[in-house]
């Protein structure tokens, strides 16, 4: 099997690997500016090309460290080190970006699993309904009550390694700034021009993303609809990111050639086509953000990014 799956892989045409560095350029670039609106919120300007940076170091790490700790840690790291962003709008920054996506993400998901058909999922209407109902009544509650459950979520780094939260301490983030950050939070929001323009930045990446399934099941001569990618890759991908493992991987995976299966697709075939998947999706990220990760590595030593501006630990919220 394998053998035939790296068979399949190495006579991949260069096109296909074109079109992947084309759509990987305008999701980064997309991606980009959405990191770099959260800074405007914030009344801090990071630069574009920063912000082009840290998303690929980001995901670099992400590939490879367990639980999300690439993006949910790493991710502040890196934009304080690149952007020279105070890391508390930085620890905002990522912290607003994932709540907000797995938000509507949580949120969409019943509604594909109810849409997608009886016989690839559940064959009760009821319990769909049921199952979507109460995903919008929980989503609600943690929208309505997000003052109780950000500290509790962020309670959570007891269970982190006892290096990590000494960083944390070395910046000055204890529970007085958490809760300060956290009714501070209302006063994001008052930019509404802001929250439009990230609304669909965001539309445009939940179109543009299904296309690599499309691209990679084209290889093999076969074609699907527009919804019936999209929900291969938008239920793969949720229920991979629900897994908290690295970029979800095996769930992903095998939930995306489940429901390529389910499709009608030879399973043989939907293997194939989500390891050109993977291949497809990754190498950008891999390449661009292993050198850039190699190059700043090299150019800030561990001693020289926690010795520079110690003012952050008295004055973690930076200028305002």
């Amino acid at each position: 099997m394998w053998d035939a799956i790296s068979s399949a892989i190495s006579n991949v045409p260069i096109m296909y690997f074109v079109y992947a560095i084309a759509l990987n350029t305008i999701l980064a670039i997309i991606g980009s500016l959405s990191y770099k609106l959260l800074f405007k919120m914030q009344e801090e300007n990071l630069g574009f090309l920063n912000s082009f940076f840290i998303l690929h170091m980001a995901q670099f790490l992400n590939f490879f460290a367990p639980f999300k700790t690439g993006a949910l840690f790493g991710k502040p790291l890196i934009t304080k080190l690149i952007g020279n962003m105070p890391l508390t709008k930085s620890i905002f920054a990522v912290g607003f970006e994932n709540f907000f996506s797995i938000a509507w993400q949580v949120t969409m998901l019943p509604i594909l699993l109810l849409l997608v058909g009886e016989d690839m999922l559940f064959n009760n209407l009821l319990l769909k309904i049921t199952i979507t109902i109460l995903f919008f009544i929980c989503v609600g509650i943690v929208l309505y009550k997000y003052k109780w459950f950000i500290p509790k979520i962020i309670a959570l780094k007891r269970f982190l390694p006892n290096r990590i939260n000494k960083i944390a301490l070395k910046f000055g983030i204890n529970d007085d700034v958490i809760n300060d950050f956290v009714n501070s939070i209302p006063s994001y929001f008052s930019n509404k021009k802001i929250i439009a323009l990230l609304i669909l930045l965001t539309a445009i990446q939940a179109v543009i993303l299904p296309f690599f399934v499309g691209l990679s099941l084209s290889f093999f001569g076969i074609k699907m609809g527009y919804f019936s990618l999209f929900s291969v890759y938008w239920i793969s991908y949720v229920l991979g990111r629900l897994s908290f493992l690295p970029s979800g991987l095996g769930v992903k995976d095998v939930t995306m050639g489940g429901l390529i299966v389910g499709f009608g697709v030879d399973s043989g075939i939907a293997i194939k086509s989500v390891v050109l998947f993977r291949a497809l999706t990754f190498v950008p990220y891999l390449i661009i953000g292993g050198i850039l990760f190699l190059y700043y590595g090299h150019k800030y030593t561990y001693k020289r990014f926690f010795k520079k501006d110690e003012v952050d630990a008295k004055n973690p919220f930076g200028k305002c």
